[in-house]
């Protein structure tokens, strides 16, 4: 085996706070090629259509959501998430494209992929295994997601099978996709979409291959292009940490987790950060973790008393109450009603 291939790779845990407007200009592509409105397909993303057409645009992964979630409401495409990850081949990758087409060989081309996946922005972390001759990648979802698991799933098997056939060419096979849902009504697609036996039901997300395709000298290799790419990579993974605050970081953390508010030590770890350096940047920013917390608290029990019937002891328990009369005396300090008051009759928190 080649030896810059690592017997193991694994991703980060966390999502990146901003992406390349290259990535979600695929749904805009799609829509214009499959008769869905992009009016439609941008409302309520805060997008305009002209973002789409700037290199240099940064979206959000919230606003990613959105647009995925307005796509599977307009498609009538069943097998959406499989038809459009088959539109993401490598150039879709922007400057990691240069990188990993210019590498000597796959396994070096996956090595550079890694290096630099926060510019990738998939909402799974990758767990890439070499054991023989097989090589096996696990993709586990980063956050919970809910109502567009199946698109987004869909989509990652189908880019990664269209990308890697990008790099090697049209005898690329994985031997396996194994799914960890149950098949949807158009399972059928998928042996079509993936080239591959397609198991459902199975414990994780897993795709497998031939470790041999690793050596698999690339094309385009070009020693020259790929530091070209390396240095464009570069400067695009500093702007990409340098956009956004950590506060926004942390919110996105917890909330798109949606399992309930972790310690700040846990939230650390998965931001790959020491629990001193995130009170520090979090400091520099005004705010401490506990006033983050009180925020997200206090707009989740706003939600929920202006939306549901849920009883204030549920809600108070759903937002990391345990005791209800803390609860009160929160709520009482963050608006200055009590939450039965603030259902009857709303007020504009003065939570600083």
């Amino acid at each position: 085996m080649l030896a810059v291939m690592p017997t193991r790779y694994l991703t980060d845990e966390a999502l990146p706070l901003y992406r390349s407007v290259q990535l979600p200009a695929v749904l805009v592509r799609y829509a214009r090629t499959h008769d869905v409105s992009v009016a439609a397909l941008l409302s309520d993303t805060g997008l305009k259509e002209c973002d789409f057409e700037d290199p240099d645009f940064l979206s959000t992964t919230a606003q990613e959501m959105v647009l995925v979630r307005n796509l599977c409401r307009l498609s009538d495409d069943p097998a959406v998430g499989l038809t459009v990850g088959g539109l993401y081949h490598v150039g879709v990758l922007g400057p990691v494209a240069a990188a990993v087409m210019h590498s000597d060989t796959l396994g070096e081309a996956v090595r550079q992929a890694h290096r630099y996946e926060v510019l990738v922005g998939s909402f799974f972390q990758w767990v890439l295994a070499v054991a023989g001759d097989q090589v096996t990648l696990v993709l586990r979802e980063r956050i919970n997601l809910k109502d567009v698991r199946l698109f987004l799933c869909e989509r990652e098997f189908a880019a990664l099978r269209r990308i890697l056939t990008d790099l090697v060419g049209p005898a690329f096979r994985f031997t396996r996709l194994q799914v960890g849902y149950p098949a949807p009504r158009h399972s059928g697609a998928y042996t079509e979409a993936m080239g591959c036996p397609v198991e459902f039901g199975a414990a994780e997300h897993t795709l497998r291959l031939d470790a041999r395709w690793l050596d698999t000298p690339l094309p385009l290799a070009n020693p020259l292009a790929r530091a070209v790419g390396d240095r464009d990579c570069a400067k695009a993974v500093d702007r990409l940490r340098a956009t956004g605050s950590m506060t926004e970081r942390v919110i996105q953390e917890i909330v798109f987790r949606d399992a309930g508010i972790p310690d700040l030590d846990s939230l650390a770890s998965r931001l790959a950060m020491a629990p001193r350096t995130l009170r520090r940047r979090l400091r520099q920013e005004g705010l401490s973790y506990r006033d983050i917390v009180a925020r997200l608290q206090l707009d989740e029990s706003v939600r929920l008393l202006q939306t549901t019937t849920l009883a204030v002891s549920d809600i108070a328990h759903r937002v990391g109450f345990e005791d209800l009369p803390n609860f009160y005396r929160a709520f009482r300090h963050w608006t200055g009603t009590t939450p039965g008051a603030y259902r009857t009759k709303p007020t504009i928190s003065t939570l600083g």
